[in-house]
């Protein structure tokens, strides 16, 4: 999940590189990492440990069956 800050980050920083042609790296890069977030969670669901994130300055942990997974490109 994205902050606003990153989500606007990110789209200066892609924006920026489609300018530069470089595209297609940021889609497989994003891509690799929804792929690494996705098998995180379905990890975390198989042994039945929650997940832990960083939010307002403190540790949280989310149960993994409640964090929504990421679409997958294939």
């Amino acid at each position: 999940m994205l902050s606003a800050a990153s989500a606007i980050a990110c789209g200066v920083v892609c924006r920026a590189a489609v300018r530069r042609g470089f595209a297609k790296f940021f889609r497989a890069v994003w891509a690799a990492g929804n792929r690494a977030f996705r098998k995180a969670v379905l990890d975390h669901r198989r042994a039945g440990v929650p997940m832990v994130f960083w939010k307002d300055g403190k540790i949280v942990h989310v149960p993994a069956d409640q964090v929504p997974l990421p679409e997958v490109e294939d």
